[in-house]
């Protein structure tokens, strides 16, 4: 087992330790999208996404996977800046298990309308804001944050933990409590001009960071699902009703059968979603595929869950068997990289802008 326990932190609303991790740093996952100019492996991200379907299905809490790639992730894109000091700073520890980082950018309100402000003062700045949610902010000791500066664009700050002004506060959820997720406050935090990251745009640096994150909290989901269609049906198998186990009824084969397609159809199009990130064949702030695939594997989770909890009746919604703490988990989802709600803006968005520039061919073209 990759990571036992879970069932009692998800009961106590305990975090994962950064003991857990160790393994993970050893094995080399931290560095795994790290360059190896920068002292990391070189991955892709398709890989990458394979191996945590894979933990996914080894894990029994979708947390540990989620937040591998998280803690994998940033040190990759600090990478991407190219500064030397930032990679003996920060890449180096993080791709070691030595530090932990994570992205703050949400709030209570759109990116185009962030109340976290930066100014510039005595030759570097000051930082002051809430960010109301971070997976995995309590290992993390850097924050890559975004904020509005005076012209309302956005820019990206490496915050630390330790950074006077810094408060860390835990943030309670109904499920995928051991993602450690946080709330983090800034109080007129002073940063010396080294630790900007993003001077302009910082909003499509964002966006093309969750675009691509956004299959990342798909990958374990979809292990997941395969891991608890094998235990409901040998689960099952131990239920006898009548003189004969349940899974010789029409009506539960017919049930683990929607299961199974749930999972098949969520599997295909998260591989069609990798395959295109792997080959670059994808828009980098708004990939229609990745941001369906992302949408549809959360609500065929959250339906397998619901399958696995009708099947077994008071049993299931128990902490007798796992499938009750596997739905809670799954319902992150619906926030998670891009609320599903807000997806369906998107891609509703993205069909209408596709059938007036097909339009315009039409009037165009011969």
């Amino acid at each position: 087992m990759v990571n036992p326990g879970a069932a009692d932190r998800d009961a106590a609303g305990t975090p994962l330790t950064a003991a857990a991790f160790a393994p993970a740093a050893v094995a080399g996952l931290f560095g795994y999208l790290v360059p190896a100019a920068h002292g990391g492996a070189g991955g892709d991200r398709r890989t990458f996404g394979l191996i945590l379907e894979h933990l996914g299905h080894a894990c029994e809490e979708l947390e540990y996977a989620s937040l591998v790639s998280m803690y994998a992730d940033i040190p990759a894109v600090i990478a991407a800046a190219g500064r030397p000091d930032l990679t003996d700073r920060y890449v180096l520890p993080m791709i070691t298990g030595k530090r932990f980082g994570t992205m703050a950018y949400t709030e209570r309100t759109d990116a185009f309308d962030f109340g976290c402000r930066v100014i510039a003062a005595g030759g570097g700045f000051e930082v002051t804001g809430d960010k109301v949610l971070q997976t995995g902010g309590h290992l993390a000791d850097v924050f890559l944050t975004y904020v509005r500066d005076d012209r309302d664009d956005l820019r990206a700050f490496l915050i630390e933990r330790g950074d006077p002004g810094v408060t860390v506060e835990p943030v309670p959820t109904s499920g995928f409590k051991a993602a450690g997720l946080t709330r983090l406050t800034l109080d007129r935090v002073s940063l010396d001009a080294g630790r900007q990251l993003v001077r302009v745009d910082g909003l499509s640096h964002a966006q093309l960071f969750l675009n691509q994150r956004r299959l990342f909290i798909a990958c374990p989901m979809v292990g997941r699902m395969r891991a608890i269609l094998e235990h409901c049906a040998r689960y099952l198998s131990g239920v006898i009703r009548h003189g004969q186990p349940v899974n010789g009824f029409q009506a539960v084969q017919a049930r683990l059968g929607r299961m199974r397609i749930r999972y098949e159809t969520s599997r295909a199009v998260l591989h069609d979603a990798l395959d295109r990130l792997g080959a670059g064949d994808y828009n980098g702030l708004f990939g229609p595929v990745i941001s369906a695939a992302k949408y549809a594997v959360v609500d065929n989770a959250i339906a397998l869950a619901m399958d696995a909890v009708h099947l077994t009746g008071w049993m299931g919604y128990s902490r007798e068997l796992p499938y009750e703490r596997y739905l809670r988990g799954f319902m992150g989802g619906i926030a998670g990289q891009t609320a599903q709600d807000v997806l369906e803006i998107l891609l509703g968005n993205d069909v209408i802008t596709q059938s007036e520039f097909g339009r315009h061919l039409e009037g165009v073209l011969p």
